[in-house]
């Protein structure tokens, strides 16, 4: 874990960061929102979902680990999912 403290007149803002055994962000508070972002890999390590402190993003990756479609969800209001091709494909 590593925490990095900011003070801003007498008061304190700690910003939590949690990580793997493989090095990879696993949480982080963020003291503003008063809210924790979570991190999930796919087993090659590339980010497979990002939630908390917002809508959730769920990613899809191809085999080279390049994000191929982005999906959002539990937002206030709706957000569109995108689509990313490489190379041309489709």
């Amino acid at each position: 874990m590593t925490d990095v403290t900011n003070y801003v007149g007498s008061k304190t803002q700690t910003r939590s960061f949690v990580y793997s055994s493989l090095g990879r962000l696993v949480s982080a508070t963020n003291p503003e929102l008063d809210c924790a972002v979570a991190y999930l890999y796919y087993p090659n390590g590339a980010l497979r979902r990002k939630s908390g402190c917002g809508p959730s993003i769920d990613y899809k990756v191809d085999g080279l680990s390049r994000v191929t479609k982005k999906d959002y969800s539990g937002a206030a209001v709706a957000t569109p999912g995108a689509r990313f091709c490489y190379d041309g494909r489709k």
